[in-house]
């Protein structure tokens, strides 16, 4: 499906402001990206079915249409390409488990704040298998009294798992919170498959906390 915002040829100028939207099945359930071909604008994961997916990352990005009179379209597998394609590739290397670096993902940061920018640059650095509480990752963008600050920018990020925002921990050892579909049971699973790489489980967690996905 296209939705065009004005008919114009379809030069490779045009191409190149189209935002495209694709939608794929993992072990952590369906993920929907937005991507320009080496941008990344909006992730969503966890999703039970294909159409919350793309219903949750349109209203992830209300505005994705028309900003800076761009395109969105529902790309079919065989118009793939770039980001369009390695990207998918590596979330689903990743839900089977596998230690995958997203740190070369270029990110659209428009949205953030400078302290935003500042925070999300620190949490990309967090590795697999490492964790950071909000008040470390706080003094590691030089306002360690901004825990909150950061837990506020984590709560809101656009980009989970790119943005390995799930480790990112309360103090005293507590989990903290996540906004994704099964919230906190889905975060300690992603947690628990970082620490035993490439053994997700018998099958993967239903992250709306039904049962497992098979």
């Amino acid at each position: 499906m296209s939705i065009q915002a004005k008919t114009k040829p379809k030069t490779a100028a045009n191409r190149e402001n189209l935002v495209q939207v694709r939608c794929f099945q993992t072990k952590f359930g369906w993920i929907a990206i937005a991507v320009r071909p080496s941008t990344l604008y909006g992730l969503v994961f966890g999703y039970k079915s294909r159409a919350p997916a793309e219903m949750a990352l349109r209203r992830l990005l209300p505005d994705i249409r028309l900003k800076n009179g761009s395109v969105c379209v529902t790309m079919t597998n065989n118009q793939v390409g770039n980001y369009e394609s390695i990207l998918p590739s590596r979330l689903e290397r990743f839900a089977e488990g596998d230690d995958v670096d997203f740190r070369d993902i270029q990110i659209v940061t428009d949205h953030l704040t400078p302290f935003g920018c500042r925070v999300v640059l620190a949490c990309r650095r967090v590795a697999w298998g490492q964790t950071r509480t909000y008040g470390a990752l706080a003094s590691e963008c030089g306002s360690p009294k901004a825990a909150r600050a950061v837990g506020q920018v984590m709560a809101s990020n656009r980009f989970p798992l790119v943005v390995p925002c799930h480790r990112i921990l309360a103090a005293g050892g507590g989990v903290g919170g996540f906004s994704a579909p099964g919230g906190v049971r889905l975060k300690r699973r992603l947690l628990e498959m970082e620490r035993v790489p490439g053994k997700p489980g018998e099958g993967a967690l239903d992250p709306l906390g039904e049962g497992v996905l098979r």
